[in-house]
This record gives C-alpha cells, structure tokens and sequence, in this order.
C-alpha cells in the first residue's frame, strides 16, 4: 500500500486575545431597574486584592492531506495577580497555563469510512499514532496529555499543573460524551475551513473559561477573605458545578466575592440601554438578570435556591468608569458593565462594592487605547498571561517534531 501523509505543515498564526466568556449571553431583566447613588471614595471600605485576565492564541499548524481541513494548536493562559501592602501587584501560583491540540478526528474518520473504505484502518492507525507521538514528547517536558473524556472525569488533576494538553475533538457538541450530543461539525464542513476554524475557536473559549473559573475558586479556597475582579463574565453554576462537583452553596459562597468587570457591553437591556444618556457621574443603574430560555440549561438541577428563586440569576450593574462629564453624557463611552453575585441586595453594601471598583479608575492604564474603560490592574494582568504564551517558533518546532514523524 502506498504511504499516506495525514497532515502537511500550513503554519499561520491566528490570534484571538480577550475574554473566555463574551458579553453575549442574553440575560433578561428581573424586576426593577434601580438608581443608586456613588462617589470614588479616597479609602475604599471594599478593596479588591485579586485580578484575574486570561488569552489565548491559536495557530493553524497543519492541513489534513485530502480534505485540507485544518488542525489547530491553542495556547490558553491565565493570569491572577495580587495586589500587596505596598500596592504592588505581584504574580501568584495560581496562575496556569493549558495548551490544546483541536481537530474533528471523529467526523474525520466516518467521512473516510463513507467515502474511502479502502485506507480507513490506515487513517486510524495514523491518527492514534499522532496522539501517541504527541504524548511521548510531552511526557518528555515533564507534562500530560489527556483526552477530553479524561478531561471531564477530574479537570482539577489536569489544571494543577501548568502546560499540559488536551486532545478535543470538535464532531461533537461539548466535552462530556452521553451519546445524544448534537454534531458540532457537519461532514460536509469539513471542507469549510472558517467552521473548523469557529469550532476551534469556541472550544478554546470554552477551555479558557474554565481555566479562569479554577484559577479563581482556588484562589478563593485559600483566601476567602479577599475580593477578586475578573475581566469578563465569569461562568455560571450551569457550567462549572456538575465538572467540578462545586454545590449550589460552595459556588454562591465564592462568587459573592467575586465582580466580573465588562470593559465592552453588549448586552444590555433595551430599558437599561434608554437610561444611559442620563446616567450622570455619581450614579449607577443595576438590575437582576436571568438568562434567557436558550441560554438556561434546564438539565442542572439545583436544591435550596436562595433568595432569587432561580439559579445563574446575577445582579449587573452600568457606572461611567473613567471619562466622565457632561461632554460624555449622551454617549456610552466610559460606560462599563459590572456582573455582582445576586446575594448582594442591601444597596450598602452593593454601593460599597461598585464604589471599590469606581476607586480602579486611578491609577490610568499605559495604553491610552484602554484609557475610557480598563482597570490598570486588569492590564497588567493581561500583559501577564500575555507572557507565559510559547513563542511562535516553539509552537513550530513542538507540532512539525510530531507531524514530519507521522506517515
């Protein structure tokens, strides 16, 4: 039989820089729409210690030979910073990194089987050998690789330690094989690069989510007495409690001290959206969101709701942060999203924690780019993770050691 070459080197980087959880999820107001009175306070009662920012590349590191569908590298990290006496911020061991190796190997392999019976044991056998060549090399480093299934058993074991990789395969929705998941990519996508590409994309994201979410809860574990801000939403229970086998109560605990800070909303309701022409500097609107039906995962049960009467329900609230003035009143520019645990009802202590994050205005950030609606904490912790990513030729040189040894 003639030799068969799975993959060819096509090597392009594609960068995709930002949060793990967009502003996209559509949270429906519950109740009212509530004003509430603040000022930047010179000493804050509520200070934040913790800053969480996490990034991410991918890179398109190779093409399958007869399909050209491509295989994609990413390289996830999170960084969580402590700001000490000295209001120094200093990297923490808590900060990780996790690299994936992302391909629909699943749907991959039926197409062959429709279209190509004659080298479908040969194609099997030269994925396993790519996964098994990956491993070696890996193990090398002193690190693991797992697959997506071994993942979802224990993710805690798999982020304990930084640089390890994942094997996902994207034929399928989600990480967690049932058996009745909905097919992620389509046979006939395989020929639709920029799909493969969205997959990859939103199972990187998805990853990366993740990662914060340990990051920060094991952050909390050992510092509970500390406030922690993170750029982004943070995930809700629906999406971290079953994997991580978090309660209701654990997962309430934690995030009351955590506040997700939104640089960029997008998703704001339509009476909230209206209010904010007139949304001065000493105030601030905030609101109860639930999630829309589709976005609701109904599968998730969980016993003693408190206070709200539903699960993933949170407080947000939109300040001007940064530039503000009568100039910028009918404008959304400085206008920033905050994502509060819903446990924070009295408006003391809710206004005692957006005025904690109203005091990050000072000092400015050093990119002026940022300079209507980034914390300079949230930058540096950005300029951090930003660090730990491999260099461009470590990615070329780890993946094309394994590709050029597989045919």
């Amino acid at each position: 039989m003639q030799k068969i070459k799975l993959f060819h080197g096509d090597f392009l980087e594609w960068e995709e820089i930002g949060t793990h959880y967009m502003d996209y999820v559509t949270h429906l107001p519950e109740g009212s729409v509530e004003t509430l009175i603040i000022n930047r306070p010179s000493t804050p009662e509520v200070k934040f210690k913790g800053f969480l920012d996490g990034t991410m590349k991918i890179y398109r590191v190779a093409r399958a030979t007869h399909l050209g569908t491509p295989l994609f590298v990413a390289s996830i990290s999170c960084a969580l910073l402590e700001r000490g006496k000295d209001r120094h911020l200093k990297n923490t061991h808590y900060s990780r990194t996790l690299n994936l190796l992302i391909f629909p190997f699943e749907r991959f392999v039926k197409y062959v089987e429709r279209t190509l019976p004659q080298m479908r044991d040969e194609i099997k056998r030269l994925i396993e050998d790519l996964q098994f060549h990956i491993k070696i090399v890996v193990r090398s480093l002193g690190r693991k690789v797992y697959s997506e299934e071994e993942f979802a058993e224990n993710p805690e074991k798999i982020f304990e330690k930084s640089e390890n990789w994942v094997i996902c395969d994207t034929s399928k929705e989600g990480i967690i094989r049932s058996g009745n998941e909905r097919d992620f990519i389509k046979e006939i996508e395989l020929y639709n690069p920029q799909r493969v590409r969205d997959a990859a994309r939103a199972r990187a994201r998805y990853f990366m989510g993740l990662l914060e979410f340990y990051c920060a809860y094991s952050y909390l574990k050992e510092r509970p007495q500390n406030y922690l801000m993170i750029d982004g939403l943070f995930y809700p229970y629906r999406k971290v409690g079953g994997l991580f086998g978090i309660t209701w109560e654990e997962y309430m605990e934690k995030i009351g001290r955590v506040i997700g800070f939104i640089k960029h909303p997008r998703d704001i309701p339509s009476d909230v959206f209206s209010k904010i022409p007139f949304l001065r500097e000493n105030e601030c609107l905030h609101w109860i969101g639930k999630p829309s039906e589709a976005e609701e995962d109904t599968s998730v049960k969980i016993e003693n709701i408190k206070k709200i009467g539903g699960k993933d329900r949170f407080r947000f609230a939109l300040l001007r942060f940064r530039i503000r003035g009568k100039g910028f009143y009918p404008t959304p520019i400085g206008v920033v999203k905050l994502q509060i645990s819903p446990e924070h009802e009295e408006h003391e202590e809710l206004r005692k924690i957006i005025e904690a994050v109203l005091y990050e205005n000072l000092p400015l950030p050093t990119d002026r780019r940022r300079l209507y609606n980034e914390p300079y904490p949230i930058e540096v912790a950005e300029r951090v993770a930003k660090a730990f990513l491999p260099s461009e030729e470590r990615i070329i040189g780890f993946v094309y050691s394994i590709i050029g040894g597989i045919e």
